[in-house]
C-alpha cells in the first residue's frame, strides 16, 4: 500500500475465477494487463473475482515486468500466464501488455464482500482504493475472519 499524506491506497484488480484459482495454486505466475501503474511495483494487489464469485478472495505481491506484444510472446511466457496464444492475441490485439509477476499469493479463508472493505462497486479491470492510513487493511481483513 502506498501512503500519500494521511491517506493510503491499495490496488484491486478484477480477475476471472479460473485465473484466480491458478494464481492461488501457484501455477499462474504472470498476470497480463493492458495498463498497470508502476507505483504499485513491490506492493500488494488484492483480487476481486468476477461472477459467479463476486468477492475479494485474496492477494499477492506484484513486480512489474516488461511489456509484451504478439511479436515478443514466447510459449514459456504463455505457460506462466496460463493462457493460449489465441487468448493472448484476442486480449492484446495490435497493442502491448504489461506482465505482472506475482508471488506469495494467498487466498483468504473466507472471501470478503467488496462492501466489507471499501464500500465500492466492483472494478471493471482495476481500481485504486483510498482510505485513511489510520485504517489498517491487514487488521480489517483479520477482523473479518
Amino acid at each position: 500500500m502506498i501512503e500519500y499524506g494521511e491517506y493510503s491506497f491499495a490496488y484491486l484488480i478484477s480477475i476471472h475465477p479460473r485465473f484466480a484459482d491458478l494464481i492461488y495454486e501457484g501455477k499462474k505466475t504472470i498476470e497480463l494487463r493492458r495498463k498497470f501503474n508502476p507505483k504499485f511495483e513491490h506492493e500488494i494487489v488484492y483480487f476481486y473475482e468476477t461472477a459467479p464469485v463476486k468477492k475479494i478472495t485474496g492477494w499477492a505481491y506484484v513486480e512489474i515486468g516488461d511489456y509484451v506484444t504478439v511479436g515478443s510472446i514466447t510459449p514459456e511466457l504463455l505457460d506462466e500466464m496460463c493462457i493460449s496464444e489465441d487468448e493472448f492475441i484476442n486480449y492484446i490485439g495490435d497493442s502491448q501488455g504489461r506482465m505482472l509477476h506475482l508471488g506469495g499469493a494467498q487466498r483468504f479463508p473466507i472471501p470478503m464482500d467488496l462492501s466489507d472493505a471499501w464500500n465500492r462497486r466492483p472494478p471493471q479491470s482495476w481500481k485504486y482504493f483510498y482510505y485513511s492510513r489510520f485504517v489498517d487493511v491487514d487488521e480489517l481483513l483479520t477482523d473479518h475472519f
